[in-house]
């Protein structure tokens, strides 16, 4: 994040700011994150607060916001240029009905977070292209607007071609590796006391964790992981 310049938005439903919130405060904790959401007064506090800086610079470097609010703000937000927008939730009915709104923000790129399944027709594939292609390269795909199964094949293969990441029900969503590393002696000491002293969860039989004793364990043996002598 030190590297960019420019803030990214997020725009999501109301009930998952918190969501997201939690997770750039447990994943990036050093990220500076606001969420914009109230009404219209509490916004203006927030914008006044945390936008920008004395000098008129701004000083964002992630804006988590619900839809309704980027919708009725979105004079004020068009005045920023933002690295990138992320749209979450986007089959979500309050986000898709309004993607022309969206298109409106200045940004570098635009990232789109599917849920679930496209709707198997041409309107639903032109719909998401219309924000991922430039305005020129959308115009050329007009002629493909008839329902048909051929036109329904080209949209799905230019859409591949905005597509990081997609999983199956085939396929796992997360890979895991394993790699060797080498541990100092008090690191070695660490992590024994840590397991001893803790051995009455470990042991327990219970597949829930209500009061949070095995995550406690887990962020200590990574605190102890990420110790260096001096």
């Amino acid at each position: 994040m030190s590297e960019i310049c420019r803030p990214f938005l997020i725009v999501t439903t109301s009930s998952s700011l918190s969501q997201w919130e939690a997770e750039f405060a447990r994943l990036v904790p050093s990220v500076d994150v606001v969420v914009y959401s109230g009404n219209k007064d509490t916004r203006k506090g927030i914008r006044a607060a945390e936008f920008y800086e004395d000098g008129g610079h701004v000083m964002l470097q992630v804006l988590l916001s619900s839809a309704e609010a980027v919708f009725e703000d979105l004079d004020i937000l068009r005045s920023i240029r933002w690295e990138a927008v992320v749209i979450d939730e986007y089959q979500h009915n309050g986000i898709s009905h309004d993607l022309g709104q969206i298109k409106m923000l200045i940004t570098n790129s635009k990232i789109l977070l599917l849920s679930g399944q496209i709707k198997d027709t041409t309107s639903a594939y032109l719909k998401l292209l219309s924000l991922l292609e430039s305005p020129g390269d959308f115009d050329k795909l007009w002629g493909l607007k008839s329902e048909t199964n051929d036109n329904l094949c080209k949209l799905k293969d230019r859409l591949s071609r905005f597509v990081a990441y997609g999983s199956t029900s085939q396929v796992s969503k997360f890979l895991e590796y394993w790699v060797p590393v080498q541990i100092s002696n008090y690191q070695l000491e660490q992590y024994c006391a840590t397991l001893l002293s803790n051995s009455i969860p470990l042991r327990s039989c219970s597949r829930n964790d209500k009061v949070g004793a095995l995550r406690n364990i887990l962020l200590t043996l990574r605190k102890i992981h990420l110790y260096k002598n001096g």
